[in-house]
């Protein structure tokens, strides 16, 4: 069956993330040593479709971060999707206006990690990889509580043993789960403000994780298989009408 795309989906940032091995410093902190000329590399490869290049820290910034971005390559002048590279690590993200799993997102992230092996002289050992997605939607918090909004609409209810001496206002749950074997699935739901209308919101986030050591060969299926449980989950953990609101 063909993928069909909601009108209106909650996703607020798709995220790819991917990690490989530094070497440590003499105060035991990771190092690229080939970052700068890699950059460079990087740079002018993917110039053609990300020509607005934006740095994060001022040039000769002295102070150590790590795993963070530093540089920004954009569509357009703030026009997403973002590529981030940093010493260590590179990331891909997009929001839901031009959100398609196989039409854009996973063909950016391949293009991209394509771009990342061509500028490095040596080859990269990879050692994490992460999917996140961050979906948020209003709620009117003078008919409902941000508790009984998400056991309503996200199947998700807190049990508590005791009596709660008040009335609860925020609400923040975590589980983590181990599936196959070798990758980590973390949901987490809590309730904020959007930041766009100042509404209440409850915002829930899906991270598949895959740590070790990871070879070329075995990132892309992992890419797919993260994505195909990132999918299936959110169908899942949705009330079925919360579900057919967003195509509607």
């Amino acid at each position: 069956m063909p993928f069909k795309k909601l009108k209106h989906a909650p996703l607020k940032e798709a995220i790819f993330e991917l990690f490989w091995e530094l070497p440590l410093d003499a105060t035991n902190f990771p190092v690229d040593p080939e970052f700068d000329v890699a950059l460079g590399r990087f740079a002018n490869l993917i110039r053609s479709n990300y020509p607005v290049h934006k740095r994060l820290f001022p040039p000769g910034n002295t102070f150590k971060i790590y795993p963070k971005p530093g540089h920004q390559f954009w569509k357009d002048e703030l026009i997403w999707p973002v590529v981030q590279i940093g010493p260590g690590i590179l990331s891909v993200n997009e929001t839901e206006k031009n959100y398609i799993w196989d039409d854009n997102f996973r063909p950016n992230i391949l293009n991209a990690i394509e771009i990342l092996q061509k500028s490095y002289a040596n080859e990269l050992k990879f050692s994490k990889s992460r999917l996140l997605y961050i979906d948020a939607v209003d709620y009117d918090a003078s008919k409902i509580s941000p508790a009984e909004f998400v056991s309503q609409n996200l199947l998700t209810s807190i049990h508590t043993g005791y009596q709660i001496p008040g009335e609860q206002r925020n609400i923040n749950i975590g589980q983590s789960v181990l599936v196959g074997g070798d990758t980590m699935f973390h949901v987490n739901i809590q309730n904020g403000i959007n930041n766009a209308n100042g509404n209440p919101c409850v915002i829930w986030s899906t991270v598949a994780e895959k740590t070790g050591a990871i070879k070329k060969e075995e990132l892309l299926p992992w890419l797919d298989i993260a994505h195909q449980l990132s999918s299936d989950f959110f169908k899942k953990m949705l009330n079925q009408e919360f579900y057919a609101s967003f195509d509607r």
